[in-house]
């Protein structure tokens, strides 16, 4: 009977690893039941919810210091600055419409991991705690991850970090000394949001890549499905 039993618990447990690959972040960790992975995952989670909330008191903060100065200090400003100038009215909109997009690129990383997004919980108006400024800080990481690795404006920077290592590669592990069909295998430690392991590829390697923070994780996977759409990138 002991026997049995055994092997009726190794059979529900490999259920439950094939059943996980097809589950979201949240009920994979739940499955796992630990509690402080969880902790963390709820953690990070309410900082993406409240990314627009940090950004817009910051934004406010940034302008009652400036209005605080001596008109004989604040003309030293560039004109974006200086408090109702044409050009700082122009900053002013393209920031909140930067704080909706990038409020919004986190709302469909929060839903693709199966979790409630900042619009769940207006509705629901249940309470919350709020994040730190360290949680905050790390999803700033993140977009100014996203903007080296994945913008035109973070094209030089790419050149400056990545071609050197792609450039070795290249030189001390050539794919022609390889079969096609079994091309040499990089671990890439410390991806981030992905942009070397996929260019290691394009150039014909076989690349894997390990994450360890979750913040970059749950953007990571929303970023795949939009790449997905994509036919070709520069």
């Amino acid at each position: 009977m002991s026997e049995i039993r055994n092997e009726q618990q190794e059979c529900v447990c490999h259920a439950d690893q094939q059943r996980g690959q097809d589950l979201s972040l949240a009920q994979q960790s739940e499955l796992q039941n630990d509690s402080k992975e969880m902790e963390h995952i709820q953690k990070v989670c309410e900082s993406f919810r409240q990314y627009a909330t940090f950004s817009r008191t910051a934004r406010f903060s940034q302008q009652m210091r400036v209005r605080a100065y001596p008109e004989s200090q604040r003309r030293f400003l560039p004109l974006s600055m200086q408090p109702g100038t044409p050009e700082a009215i122009e900053r002013e909109n393209k920031m909140k419409h930067a704080e909706l997009r990038n409020q919004f690129f986190l709302d469909m990383s929060l839903r693709h991991a199966g979790m409630p997004h900042s619009q769940d919980t207006l509705q629901n108006g249940s309470e919350k705690a709020w994040a730190s400024d360290d949680d905050m800080s790390k999803v700033q990481s993140v977009f100014k991850s996203l903007a080296r690795d994945w913008s035109n404006e973070g094209k030089i920077e790419r050149q400056q970090s990545y071609d050197p290592v792609i450039n070795g590669f290249a030189k001390h592990l050539p794919i022609e000394d390889h079969d096609s069909k079994h091309p040499p295998r990089l671990v890439v430690p410390g991806a981030g949001v992905g942009r070397l392991a996929l260019e290691l590829a394009k150039s014909g390697y076989g690349a894997s890549v390990t994450v360890y923070i979750c913040c970059i994780v749950i953007s990571c996977r929303e970023l795949q499905l939009y790449l997905g759409t994509l036919k070709s990138l520069e």
